[in-house]
């Protein structure tokens, strides 16, 4: 048994964190994209994003830093980006840092939200701060004076709402965007405040979307309910920006869209796909009731070639009515024939349900106290150690307890 799943199965709730507005939480988000800032989530509501530290700052979750919508802009769907690296930074590392420890290196931490207004904001955890507004529908960043415009959200079109986001997994300061007009896939510059627009794919009713390591584009649609792909295609080359920029000179990779006439259909759904995440061999699907595994290629599913001998999860037997998954990578199985991955799944019975996505198999499941109600978002500690989970308007920590631990400590 893996360190991951002997983790999963001592989970003891250790913390309960009411966060200060009086809403639901809409989101939970893990930084995926930065080695040494896997321990780094995100919780958005409506006009709040807090960002914690699940594992640096002591046995807690941790507020690292906290942003609020100054200009009545309500906030959706949020992601962590991967930085770009600039000319200076790489000189630094280069210098200083030794080659086997440079991709563990973390310059700065970055998260992209998604509003209401159709505007991606740009959040930098180093600074505190907002350092770039872009403009989904046009394509293209924000002015100084548009950007401190107020949003009259009375006077925008529900279809250009952001409704998610989702960023490149090794791509520098790649992510993409879908509002109900269709998709962009944009790319930070030097210095994080300027950005280019790399291709827009014109589709009716996107509701949820991901891009994996190889460069492809997935996105999934409601009428009709399919899943379709793109691929990018990234040449690299020299962008030169403002003189006032820091690190104005930069090596970019300008990439730009295949297949714009509506990409390639990759499986069709009997419902409306919620959520999408990319897995080590295919494409974590959640629909209202059901979890499936889609190869990337042909679209199929790979529990059922697996001889599971059922084509998805189902989960109204179990619950139902879930919130957001996550997917993480098992280390221990990494390199071996067994498909690194595990997925988690809450339900609104108050339980945390948790998949091996070889088999499909269920290798823990994690009971909630004082939980009735549905749940929210759940996602992994880096190696299994923790859970977080978030319900209404609190953030339940739950952290693997020792075989020798106290019960006094179990119950902390």
């Amino acid at each position: 048994m893996s360190v991951w799943e002997t983790n999963l199965k001592k989970l003891e709730l250790k913390r309960i964190i009411r966060e200060p507005h009086n809403e639901d939480i809409r989101a939970l988000e893990r930084n995926t994209v930065q080695a040494t800032a896997h321990n780094l989530i995100a919780s958005l509501s409506s006009e709040y994003c807090f960002v914690y530290d699940n594992e640096h700052l002591g046995p807690n979750l941790d507020l690292c830093v906290a942003f609020r919508s100054s200009d009545g802009d309500e906030f959706t769907c949020c992601c962590f980006v991967l930085p770009v690296t600039t000319r200076e930074q790489r000189s630094w590392l280069e210098r200083w840092v030794p080659a086997s420890e440079r991709g563990k290196a973390t310059l700065e931490t970055l998260v992209v939200i998604g509003c209401r207004s159709g505007r991606l904001r740009v959040l930098s955890i180093a600074e505190a701060s907002e350092i770039l507004i872009i403009s989904h529908e046009a394509g293209k960043p924000l002015s100084a004076a548009e950007a401190c415009t107020a949003v009259d959200l009375h006077a925008v079109a529900d279809a250009l709402g952001i409704r998610a986001v989702g960023a490149h997994p090794s791509r520098e300061g790649v992510f993409a965007s879908a509002s109900g007009n269709g998709v962009c896939v944009w790319q930070l510059l030097g210095g994080h405040r300027h950005v280019q627009l790399i291709g827009r794919v014109h589709l009716e009713r996107p509701t949820a979307l991901a891009l994996s390591p190889e460069d492809a584009l997935f996105v999934a649609r409601t009428k009709p309910s399919e899943i379709r792909v793109w691929q990018l295609r990234f040449e690299e080359s020299t962008w030169t920006g403002p003189a006032e920029a820091p690190g104005a000179e930069s090596k970019v990779l300008q990439g730009r869209l295949a297949e714009l006439d509506g990409g390639r259909l990759l499986a069709a759904v009997a419902s409306t796909v919620e959520v999408v995440r990319c897995g080590p061999r295919g494409l974590v699907v959640k629909t209202s009731d059901s979890l499936r595994y889609l190869d990337y290629e042909k679209g199929t599913d790979i529990w059922n070639q697996s001889g599971r001998g059922e084509r998805v999860i189902g989960l109204r037997g179990s619950g139902g009515g879930c919130g957001a998954i996550d997917v993480a990578l098992d280390e221990d199985h990494i390199g071996t024939a067994v498909d690194p991955g595990l997925v988690c799944v809450a339900t609104d019975a108050g339980v945390i349900h948790v998949y091996r996505l070889e088999d499909a198999l269920r290798v823990a499941s994690v009971v909630v106290p004082r939980l009735r109600h549905q749940m929210g978002s759940c996602v992994f500690g880096s190696r299994g150690e923790s859970l977080i989970a978030a319900h209404a308007q609190l953030i339940y920590r739950l952290q693997a307890v020792s075989d020798d631990a106290p019960a006094s400590e179990m119950n902390r």
